[in-house]
């Protein structure tokens, strides 16, 4: 088929100029004054249908087409030239102005149904290919391309390097499927039509070979990973949506495991038939109050007392309990997570606010999804709940997951940032799960981190595991974060925790998650027992040495002020959580001056300063000095990073870093006791 800018489109309007003046006797004689409106109108239409240089062309003929129509009136040759030539030029300048509005307007259906970057049909237009495919007769087969690492690599390069990237797979995936159609559907998704005549391992391979030679990024050989999920029809659906739907899906099933390829579950248009009647289903159950919540306690390890409790969603449809992965899952999947969350918050606030109301006043941490992390509207809803029901902000944890932070971890600190301004504290919750590294614990704005039930579960019959929970609970206090372990099923992991150092706990040896009209009976049976650790635990040899013989507190232990000194704002803040958590009143400074500060303010008040040797101003011992002429009973213990440092403090009570828990709860009670 010809494009419409072929010379032999653009010479029809001259043509038809031509014709005119050679029929315009017959045509003035037929059409009366009307013949002469011919020419102009053609400019007019040439440049619309055809294009400027049509116009042009037409213009010229125009001019003696007019002449003519003039010299048969009567007028001299001169008059009519000039004359012809005037409307022709109004008639061209009324061309340009139509011709651009045609350009304009194939300008925005481009944009519409072509990707800008790369020139490929965009989302509707392939669906439409599909369409027309399938509409023909012709069993389709569909890859959906889903490129891993893209929004990393723009982070990590900009924006300009990632989009010479999705330039170069658009090329190669065009070069591989020459008599097929690619399009890119997404920010990191192409995908790729072609009538289904071979096996689906060859269709992805095709698809794949595109990404097996690297890409040149800023001078470096870079390797993009991806995942191709491969559909068929009629197998996996007869329309272009279920089609995608199917290999999205597929390549879903892949993404958080491996890349490669995948093919779509011969199920999946009766499972997708299925999972949209949930939705619908779980819309319904929220309009008509079918969500409940369920209550699991937390318990504190040391002074054995019940500190807070998780609220957990369930669903009681037809007066059975739905399971929460029938349908979180989904709800996360499709954004209906939002709404949920929405009334998670105000349900959990409102139910905390009645226990207070009757003397229990307990906190309450919640569970939120990355999709409701990223409403911009979840900050409101609870400032608002919060207000509504009077509960302190401090009594609420917003938990999520460390995968859902990775998703996006710029936007998830920013939220993470305006919902703790509120005094709500932040917890990671399935810790030591995801794929991220360590190092993002001191970048987002959390307080606490919740072990993963799989570590737990294997804490007591694998060595290697309780090291990794261990380094894993020193490394969260070295930070400053309280450290919570789920999944806790018997007794002897619970005193493995204890020993390990965890905060708190929870799980079914503690208590099931109950309904709200259980919570007050079950917490007026409870008895607050510290957890005692038995002798075959404390001869674990995975157990540090000085953590064999546990100190559990005493009810003649002595409370004492403490000064805690430290310019590591972590270290600083780990000190005066753990200490606290024992009673002590804990004062804190970062530097010598400011600690002399605290001392002139509180005379004779401090029983225990611990103190770092190698402060920014001063020394510690240097320090120690000063301070026992303000504060002469005051006990010192000394820390460090460098062991060497002992050689300072002639002989004094020291501790070097980092140290555990339950180190410092042991040297503290040594030098208290002397």
């Amino acid at each position: 088929m010809f494009r419409r800018n072929h010379a032999i489109f653009w010479l029809a309007a001259p043509a038809a100029e031509v014709a005119y003046i050679a029929a315009y006797q017959f045509l003035s004689a037929v059409l009366g004054p009307l013949a002469g409106v011919i020419p102009d109108v053609a400019i007019v239409g040439a440049a619309w249908v055809l294009g400027m240089r049509a116009a042009v062309a037409a213009a010229a003929l125009a001019i003696v087409a007019n002449a003519l129509r003039y010299v048969d009136q009567g007028h001299s040759l001169m008059h009519a030239t000039v004359t012809g030539v005037l409307i022709a030029g109004v008639s061209l300048a009324v061309a340009w102005a139509v011709n651009r509005l045609r350009a304009d307007k194939e300008r925005i259906e481009r944009l519409t149904i072509f990707d800008r970057l790369t020139g490929l049909p965009r989302r509707d237009a392939f669906d439409e290919r599909v369409q027309q495919l399938l509409g023909a007769g012709v069993a389709a087969h569909v890859a959906l391309v889903d490129v891993v690492g893209l929004r990393l690599l723009n982070e990590n390069f900009g924006h300009d390097v990632g989009d010479r990237v999705i330039r170069e797979i658009a090329m190669r995936l065009g070069a591989n499927f020459k008599t097929g159609v690619v399009g890119r559907i997404g920010s990191d998704e192409f995908a790729v039509l072609e009538p289904a005549v071979g096996a689906d391992d060859i269709f992805a391979g095709r698809a794949l070979d595109a990404f097996r030679a690297p890409f040149i990024v800023a001078g470096t050989l870079v390797s993009v990973d991806v995942c191709v999920g491969i559909a068929r029809s009629p197998e996996h659906g007869e329309t272009s949506a279920m089609l995608r739907s199917a290999a999205e899906s597929a390549a879903s099933s892949i993404r958080n495991v491996s890349v490669g390829w995948a093919a779509a579950s011969p199920t999946h248009v009766r499972d997708t038939a299925a999972r949209l009647r949930t939705l619908d289903e779980l819309r319904q159950a929220l309009e008509r109050d079918e969500l409940r919540l369920h209550y699991q306690p937390l318990l504190d390890v040391t002074s054995g007392t019940i500190v807070g409790f998780e609220a957990l969603m369930r669903w009681q449809r037809d007066g059975a309990l739905v399971p929460p992965a029938q349908f979180i899952p989904l709800a996360e999947k499709t954004g209906f997570i939002v709404p949920l969350t929405d009334w998670l918050v105000v349900e959990a606030l409102r139910q905390t606010a009645e226990w207070a109301s009757v003397g229990h006043a307990v906190a309450i941490s919640i569970n939120v999804g990355a999709k409701a992390i990223a409403s911009s509207r979840l900050e409101t809803v609870i400032s608002k709940a919060l207000a509504d029901h009077g509960v302190p902000a401090s009594q609420l944890t917003v938990e999520l997951t460390e995968t859902d932070v990775m998703t996006d971890r710029v936007q998830t600190s920013r939220a993470l940032a305006g919902i703790k301004e509120l005094g709500v504290r932040v917890s990671v919750d399935d810790f030591g799960t995801g794929y991220s590294s360590l190092g993002y614990l001191n970048e987002l704005p959390l307080d606490e981190v919740k072990i993963d039930r799989s570590f737990v579960s294997r804490l007591t019959r694998d060595p290697q595991t309780s090291s990794i929970v261990r380094a894993a609970v020193d490394l969260s206090h070295a930070l400053g974060l309280d450290v919570v372990a789920e999944g806790v099923e018997d007794e002897a992991t619970l005193e493995r925790l204890t020993l390990l150092g965890c905060d708190r706990a929870q799980g079914y040896f503690i208590a099931r998650p109950m309904p709200a009209d259980a919570v007050l009976p079950w917490l007026q049976q409870f008895v607050a027992t510290p957890v005692m650790i038995s002798a075959p635990i404390a001869l674990d040899p995975t157990i540090p040495l000085e953590m064999r013989v546990p100190t559990a507190p005493t009810p003649d232990a002595k409370v004492a002020t403490v000064l805690v000194v430290d310019d590591e704002h972590s270290l600083r803040v780990a000190t005066h959580r753990i200490l606290a958590s024992l009673g002590h009143n804990v004062l804190h400074a970062a530097t010598a001056s400011e600690a002399l500060r605290i001392c002139s303010e509180h005379r004779g008040a401090i029983d225990l300063v611990v103190t770092d040797i190698f402060l920014t101003d001063w020394r510690g011992h240097e320090l120690a000095g000063r301070l026992r002429q303000m504060q002469p009973d005051a006990r010192f213990l000394f820390v460090s990073g460098d062991p060497k440092a002992s050689d300072l403090v002639n002989g004094a009570p020291f501790l070097a870093k980092p140290f555990s828990k339950q180190q410092l709860i042991d040297r503290v009670g040594l030098v208290l006791a002397a």
